[in-house]
């Protein structure tokens, strides 16, 4: 989870009901990389999010997520974002705040 991205961007492991995006973006990530991502699909108990392959890491926006649903922070530990039926836990690792999908969901979606 991201608070400076401003799109979510996910592998397809994850997702269901991909096609293609409206248009394709261009996203620019650190160090210069560039992808061209032209598919979307859906993340599960959340919204449509861009698809890629080639991303390096899941980021899902922050801001996208906190519209939807409560947000508890515990100040260098954990995000929490409180789902209807579960809670959904990203845990801080080094300098980046991220949850396992497959703990929460059981398993990873095939494409």
């Amino acid at each position: 989870m991201d608070n400076q991205a401003d799109i979510s961007i996910i592998r397809p492991d994850l997702l269901r009901m991909l096609e293609p995006a409206e248009k394709p973006i261009r996203v620019n990530g650190v160090g210069g990389v560039q992808l061209v991502v032209n598919e979307t699909g859906n993340l599960q108990d959340f919204f449509r999010v861009y698809v890629n392959v080639q991303t390096k890491a899941n980021v899902l926006c922050f801001a996208d997520v906190e519209d939807l649903y409560k947000i508890t922070y515990n100040q260098g530990t954990s995000f929490t974002i409180h789902l209807p039926k579960r809670d959904i836990v990203f845990r801080r690792r080094n300098k980046l705040y991220m949850a396992d999908f497959v703990e929460h969901y059981g398993h990873v979606l095939a494409a």
